[in-house]
């Protein structure tokens, strides 16, 4: 592997790393239920606002950016066998375990004096059981790898419509207009009358097929280095972007179509460039490598320690930011702490449950 790639790859670590922790961020609970007045409670509300919703909405769109790019950065037709069984042993594995562990344990949980924590059906049913493993249905946040597994399969089709510089570029100035006036692939599948979610993003393919791009005709320009001073000005857009997200929460605002996307896509270009200001010539430290698990651990721990707390903590607004940083600590802490042991005894399994990872 020459530098650059070798850069590429220890950036790519660290920007999942801190992707990881956005999408923590998207499930805390933590601001949740406390009651805000005044002046003091409107800035604490929108602090909340900011790190749950504003800057954490690239995080997800990213990620596809990302695989998209890596998937697709030296994918010939003649590659589709070894990049499927790849893809096989990334994706498809942990998603297909980690989704029977949380079918099998909400089940149960389902069937114990706390049943009450759990906010779904858990009926033992065949039904129930292919729903949870197949469509994520006991673990919503796995949707993201579901969205993965189903593009990876479609990867002829979008070669073939992306493999020329100048009408790939069309074919997703396209699909976006075709997003922008709600022509777009649908959010939600019905199953005996009743709706589940799939592609919980409408936009999902849009991100993807921009880091497919991006992996068939951009990969040089992705993998170089930007100087300090783009690193910097990235870093003020990419903050930029998320209070300008922030506000529109905050207003009751809508951003849509055309606009949201190209909204998004410079979030996700800042956020990219604004790492480039560390060198990442020496490979990352292990707690960087965890991304995946914090994605497949992170939902139920952070709810229940977040809910926790609210009952323990007075219910003054300020200790909304209490309970954030101990639910962030105590999650990551356990996290980490069971990720660092698996590695260690159990390297084998590990890499089985993440994939490599």
């Amino acid at each position: 592997m020459n530098e650059k790639n070798k850069r590429f790859f220890n950036k790519k670590i660290v920007v999942s790393f801190f992707l990881s922790i956005l999408v923590v961020l998207i499930h805390n609970h933590s601001f949740e239920n406390y009651v805000y007045t005044g002046i003091g409670g409107e800035i604490l509300k929108n602090l909340g606002d900011f790190l749950t919703s504003g800057i954490t909405g690239v995080a997800i769109r990213m990620f596809f950016v990302i695989s998209g790019a890596l998937f697709y950065r030296n994918y010939t037709y003649k590659e589709t066998l070894n990049k499927y069984k790849s893809r096989a042993k990334t994706l498809l594995v942990p998603y297909l375990f980690w989704c029977l562990v949380y079918t099998v344990a909400l089940m149960l949980l389902g069937m114990s004096p706390m049943k009450s924590l759990v906010a779904m059906e858990t009926d033992i049913s065949l039904k129930n059981i292919l729903l949870g493993i197949f469509l994520n249905y006991y673990y919503k946040s796995f949707w993201f790898i579901l969205n993965l597994i189903i593009f990876t399969s479609l990867a002829p089709l979008f070669y073939f419509l992306l493999r020329n510089r100048y009408i790939g570029f069309c074919v997703v100035a396209v699909v976006i207009f075709l997003y922008s006036v709600g022509i777009k692939i649908p959010e939600v599948i019905v199953i005996s009358g009743e709706e589940y979610n799939v592609f919980w993003k409408a936009d999902s393919i849009i991100f993807y097929m921009i880091g497919a791009y991006i992996g068939i005709h951009q990969w040089e320009r992705f993998t170089e280095r930007k100087n300090k001073t783009v690193a910097i000005l990235s870093a003020v857009v990419f903050f930029t972007c998320g209070l300008c997200v922030t506000l529109t929460i905050r207003f009751g605002l809508q951003i849509t179509g055309v606009l949201f996307i190209l909204l998004m896509i410079i979030f996700c270009a800042s956020l990219w460039f604004m790492f480039d200001i560390f060198d990442f010539s020496k490979k990352p430290k292990h707690i960087f490598e965890f991304s995946f698990m914090m994605f497949a651990l992170n939902f139920y721990l952070g709810v229940y320690i977040s809910k926790l707390l609210f009952v323990i903590l007075p219910k003054m607004p300020i200790f909304c930011l209490v309970n954030l940083i101990i639910t962030l600590f105590v999650e990551l802490t356990v996290i980490f702490v069971v990720s660092f042991v698996l590695k260690k005894y159990m390297s084998k399994f590990y890499s089985f449950i993440t994939g490599g990872r």
